[in-house]
């Protein structure tokens, strides 16, 4: 059962330095990383800056987030 929807930032994914430019972020590395428990369902929010170039899987995003990560050169599948 989701207990709620954890934001994380685009600066939370920026401070990651696991996360590697190219990288396919999906709900499960989100928990691996720490970002939300096992319980939570996330969506990515548009605070900050991204530099990376990440490919989101599975994961919703808001609108801001959306520019941000295409605009940094990556993708979203929903």
């Amino acid at each position: 059962m989701i207990d709620h929807v954890q934001g994380i930032n685009l600066s939370d994914l920026e401070r990651i330095v696991s996360i590697e430019d190219g990288m396919t972020l999906t709900p499960e590395l989100c928990f691996d990383f720490g970002l939300c428990t096992a319980n939570q369902s996330v969506k990515i929010l548009g605070h900050g800056v991204l530099t990376k170039k990440v490919h989101i899987d599975g994961i919703p995003t808001s609108t801001s987030a959306t520019k941000k990560i295409i605009a940094a050169g990556g993708t979203i599948t929903e």
